[in-house]
C-alpha cells in the first residue's frame, strides 16, 4: 500500500503520509520496484528506494534465502516487501512513494504548474468550477537511469528560456482536437506569448542542449550527480521509463531441505564468529539455533549440522548462471524426490508416450516447486540504459518475492537432437549474426547460442498456448525455463513448463495433471496440430526475419509468442520450423513424423 509525501498548498511541498492506493507484491518486484511510475486511481507517484522499505520496522520477519541464488548475485540474502493485512478497513502503509511528476496541469483551463501551485495540490479553481488537476503525460530520461520533470520552459522557449520577460514558468496548455497526436497538444508561455507543440518531443535528439541534471527523485534527500547523457523525452507510462532487471532460481536440493532451509535463517552469524572459534564449535552453536527454529519433535544432530555446513562451504568462485542452470538439470532429470524432510521440491517420474519415446527421454512431475525472484536493479531508456541498483548500491541485500507453485520438465532424447542440429544447424547462422551484433541486448539465460535452444524455446511456446486452453491456467501464468546447451560433455536439452505466484494460483494443480502420459500426449500433438496453420501464413511460414530486431523466423502474435510474463527472452529466438518443418520440407522439424500437411 504505497504512501506519499504530498502538499497541502503552501508554496512550498509540506510531507504528508496519505494511504494512495494498493500495489500487488510480486509487481513490486516485476513491474513497479524501486524508481517506477504507478499509476493510481487519484495519484500518479514514483516508488521510494528499497533503503526506505525498513526505516520504521524490522526486516527480519520478511527476509528470503536461496544460497543458488545468493551466490549468483553475491548477495548475503533477500526481504519482501513489507506487507500487512488491513484491517477494519483502516489500509496499511507499507511502501513509500512521492508524487511524480510534480508537474500537473487543469483540464479545463490548461494552467500547467507544480501540483503544490494548485490550491490543496489538487483542483483548480481559476475563475471556473473546480476541476481537478492531472498529472503531465511528459517527463524526462537518460541512459544514466535518472529521472526529472519535462523541462517545459526550456522546450516551449526553443532551448532559451532566458530570453522570456517573465519567469519563463507561467505557462499553460491548449489542445486541439483539429489535430492528432503530439501536434495537438500545444505549451504556451502565458508571461511572452511563446508557444511550441510537442510534436517531435520524445526519443533521442528533441532535448539534446538541455543538460542532464542528475535527478534520483525517488531516493529521499539524494543529491544531484554530474551526468554527460543526453535527457530524452517519454511518456510516463513508457516501458522505457522503467525496466526492471529480475533473476530468478528455484529453490533445488540440497538447499530446500529443512536443515538448510533454518541454517539460512541464521547463517550471517557466521562471519562474525568463524575466524575465531573451531568448527565443531560453530556446528554446536548453529545445531542450537536451528534446533529453536524447527518444528516440535524435530531436531538435528550436530553431524547433520557439520555436513550441511560443508555443503554450503564449496567453492562458489566460478558460480554463474550456467552453473545455476546446469545444478537445476541435473536434479529434474535425477527424475522421483520425495524427501519427507524437503520443503519446498517434490517430483515423481511420468512415462513417457510410447509414440515420442523415441524423441522425448523423460517426462518428470513436479508436484512443488519454490523460485525466488530478485530485483538486481532497472534500467531506463531500454536494455542499453545503465543499471541502477534498487537501493543502496553497496547493500548486501536485495528485494525478492518468493513463489510456490508446480509444473513438468521434459527431457529431450539427446542423440535424437544432435541428428536434427546436423540438419538444420545452416538455418540459424542468420540468427546467430543477428543476436551477435554489438548493438542487440537479448541473451540466452544458458550458456550460448545454438539450433537446440530454438527447437526447445518454440516448443516451450507451443506448449505453453495449448496448456492455457486445457490446465486452467491462462497464458501469462505459465513460465517456461530452458535448458540447453551443446557441451559435449554435459549437454543439456530440456524445458521446464511452471506456474508460480504468491498466491493460491500457484499450487492448483493442472499443470501436473497434464504432464500425465495420457494428457501430455492429447496436449503436444494438439500443439504441433495448432503449429501447422498460422493466420498470417504463409507469410509467417516463409518469414527468416521478424519480430524485435528480426530474431525470430516463423513466429508471430498468431501462432507462438506469449505474454512478456511467461518468455525468458522477450519473445526471440522462435521458428515454427524447428518443431514442425516448412511447407516445403517438413524434414527439417524435430517433430516432424507427428504433423500431416
Amino acid at each position: 500500500m504505497p504512501n506519499f509525501s504530498g502538499s497541502k498548498g503552501s508554496a512550498r511541498p509540506k510531507r504528508e503520509r496519505i494511504a494512495v492506493g494498493p500495489v500487488r507484491l510480486s509487481q513490486l518486484i516485476t513491474t513497479f520496484g524501486p524508481g517506477a511510475i504507478v499509476e493510481l486511481p487519484d495519484y500518479t507517484v514514483l516508488l521510494d528506494s528499497a533503503d526506505s522499505w525498513y526505516r520504521f520496522r524490522d526486516r527480519k520477519p520478511f527476509e528470503l534465502h536461496d544460497p543458488n541464488l545468493e551466490h549468483l548475485l553475491d548477495v548475503d540474502g533477500f526481504f519482501e516487501p513489507p506487507h500487512e493485512e488491513t484491517h477494519d478497513a483502516v489500509p496499511t502503509r507499507d511502501i513509500a512513494a512521492r508524487r511524480f511528476p510534480a508537474y500537473h496541469f487543469c483540464p479545463t483551463c490548461g494552467d500547467l504548474k507544480r501540483f503544490w501551485e494548485f490550491p490543496g495540490g489538487k483542483t483548480c479553481r481559476n475563475n471556473h468550477a473546480s476541476t481537478r488537476i492531472l498529472p503531465s503525460r511528459f517527463v524526462s530520461i537518460c541512459a544514466g537511469g535518472h529521472l526529472d520533470e519535462f523541462p517545459y520552459s526550456w522546450w516551449v522557449h526553443n532551448g532559451h528560456p532566458e530570453t522570456c520577460k517573465g519567469t519563463g514558468y507561467n505557462l499553460r496548455l491548449e489542445f486541439s482536437d483539429a489535430t492528432e497526436g503530439l501536434a495537438g497538444i500545444r505549451v504556451v508561455c502565458k508571461d511572452c506569448g511563446a508557444s511550441r507543440t510537442m510534436a517531435n518531443s520524445l526519443g533521442k535528439g528533441p532535448l539534446r542542449g538541455h543538460e542532464c541534471r542528475g535527478r534520483r527523485p525517488w531516493i529521499h534527500g539524494a543529491e544531484d550527480v554530474e551526468c554527460d547523457c543526453e535527457p530524452i523525452g517519454a511518456l510516463r507510462t513508457a516501458t522505457t521509463v522503467y525496466l526492471p532487471i529480475t533473476q530468478s532460481a528455484l529453490t533445488i536440493p540440497p538447499w530446500s531441505t529443512k536443515l538448510q532451509q533454518y541454517l539460512s535463517q541464521c547463517w550471517d552469524m557466521t562471519d562474525a564468529i568463524r575466524a575465531h572459534v573451531p568448527e565443531s564449535v560453530l556446528a554446536s552453536i548453529l545445531q542450537e539455533k536451528c534446533n529453536e527454529l524447527a518444528q516440535p519433535g524435530e531436531q538435528f544432530s550436530l553431524e547433520d549440522v557439520l555436513e550441511a555446513i560443508r555443503v554450503r562451504d564449496r567453492d562458489v568462485e566460478t558460480f554463474d548462471a550456467d552453473a545455476l542452470r546446469r545444478d537445476e538439470y541435473k536434479v529434474l532429470s535425477a527424475g522421483d524426490y520425495q524427501a519427507e524432510d524437503d520443503l519446498h521440491f517434490r517430483t515423481s517420474r511420468s512415462e513417457v508416450p510410447e509414440e515420442f519415446s523415441h524423441l522425448i527421454s523423460d517426462l518428470v512431475l513436479v508436484n512443488r516447486l519454490r523460485e525466488v525472484l530478485a530485483l538486481e536493479g532497472f534500467q531506463r531508456t531500454g536494455m542499453s540504459g545503465r543499471p541502477m541498483p534498487p537501493g543502496n548500491p553497496y547493500s548486501r541485500w536485495l528485494p525478492a518475492i518468493e513463489m510456490l507453485g508446480e509444473g513438468f520438465f521434459v527431457r529431450l532424447n539427446e542423440e535424437a537432437v544432435w541428428k536434427w542440429e546436423e540438419r538444420a544447424q545452416d538455418r540459424y547462422l542468420a540468427m546467430n549474426d543477428r543476436l551477435s551484433d554489438a548493438s542487440n541486448t537479448v541473451h540466452t539465460p544458458t550458456m550460448e547460442f545454438s539450433p537446440r535452444y530454438v527447437l526447445l524455446h518454440t516448443l516451450s511456446h507451443l506448449l505453453i498456448r495449448q496448456l492455457a486452453l486445457e490446465s486452467g491456467y491462462n497464458a501469462a501464468s505459465i513460465k517456461e525455463r530452458i535448458y540447453s546447451s551443446d557441451d559435449p560433455v554435459e549437454p543439456m536439452a530440456g524445458i521446464l513448463l511452471y506456474t508460480s505466484t504468491s498466491d493460491a494460483d500457484g499450487s492448483l494443480g493442472g499443470l501436473v495433471r497434464r504432464g500425465q502420459k495420457e494428457l501430455f500426449a492429447q496436449t503436444l500433438q494438439s500443439a504441433l496440430d495448432e503449429a501447422v496453420w498460422c493466420s498470417a501464413d504463409p507469410v509467417c511460414a516463409e518469414s527468416t526475419a521478424q519480430g524485435f530486431n528480426a530474431l525470430n523466423y516463423a513466429a508471430c502474435h498468431a501462432c507462438t509468442l506469449l505474454p512478456e510474463t511467461s518468455c525468458e527472452v522477450r519473445n526471440c529466438l522462435l521458428d515454427r520450423a524447428a518443431v514442425i518443418g516448412t511447407p516445403e520440407d517438413r524434414s527439417l522439424g524435430f517433430f516432424s513424423d507427428f504433423v500431416e500437411d
